[in-house]
C-alpha cells in the first residue's frame, strides 16, 4: 500500500534497472522518519534497449523516473536554468 503524500516533506526517486527492465519508486518520508512509497513505476526494456551497457540502463532508469513523476525544478544559477529548458539528448550516440 502506498503512503499519501506530505507536502512539506522532500521526496526522492530510487532507480534501478536490469536486463529486462526499469524501475523506479517515489518515497517520502514519514513522521516515523522511515520512507514511504508514494508511486511505482516500470517498464520493460524495448529490443534496442536490451544492448545498453548497464551504465546507459542505470542513467535511463533516471531519465524514465524523472519524465514518470511531476515534479518542478526551483533555482536561480543561470547557467543550470539554461541546461534545464534544453530537451533531453539520446544517451548514446552509437
Amino acid at each position: 500500500m502506498t503512503a499519501a503524500e506530505k507536502g512539506s516533506r522532500p521526496f526522492m526517486i530510487y532507480t534501478d534497472a536490469s536486463g529486462e527492465g526499469l524501475g523506479a519508486v517515489l518515497c517520502q518520508e514519514g513522521d516515523d522518519l522511515f520512507l514511504h512509497p508514494i508511486m511505482f513505476a516500470s517498464k520493460g526494456l524495448t529490443k534496442a534497449e536490451k544492448n545498453y551497457h548497464i551504465t546507459d540502463l542505470e542513467a535511463l532508469a533516471v531519465v524514465f523516473a524523472l519524465e514518470k513523476f511531476y515534479f518542478l525544478v526551483h533555482t536561480d544559477h543561470q547557467p543550470l536554468t539554461c541546461l534545464l529548458r534544453l530537451r533531453m539528448c539520446p544517451l548514446a550516440f552509437r
